[in-house]
């Protein structure tokens, strides 16, 4: 054991939960209970934890919640398949020997850099931060 291990105080530690209690709930309550995890921007879980365990609730947000733009994802999804493919067509005529010409990759090229630069722009809209 290092001197650094043996120093610690191993009962502050953050251990990761392992326990799952059910709970019944009405479907009235369950709403409201949800709803004021959303409000202090908790999962349902955190909230009721620090509310029977009388902590303040921390903002934790769900990991389920995506805001992303499931539409917006598929098109970046698609064009990294497209700068995928034009990328192999270059390597795969270099690997055969083929000369490709400084037209055809440079225009290749081109398309891949728009790609890119409209993939990295829809990526920021979809995750809702800026560039």
């Amino acid at each position: 054991m290092s001197e650094q291990n043996a120093k610690r105080d191993w009962s502050k530690v953050n251990r990761r939960a392992s326990r799952i209690v059910n709970l019944r709930l009405t479907p009235e309550e369950e709403a409201e209970i949800e709803s004021r995890a959303a409000g202090e921007q908790t999962t349902l879980s955190h909230y009721l934890k620090a509310a029977a365990l009388s902590q303040p609730v921390t903002r934790r947000v769900s990991r389920r919640q995506s805001t992303a733009d499931v539409e917006l994802l598929r098109s970046i999804h698609a064009d990294l398949g497209r700068i995928a493919g034009n990328s192999y067509q270059i390597v795969r005529a270099m690997n055969f020997g083929r000369n490709v010409p400084d037209e055809e990759a440079t225009a290749i090229l081109k398309d891949i850099r728009a790609a890119l630069v409209r993939t990295r722009e829809q990526l920021f809209t979809a995750l809702e931060r800026e560039p």
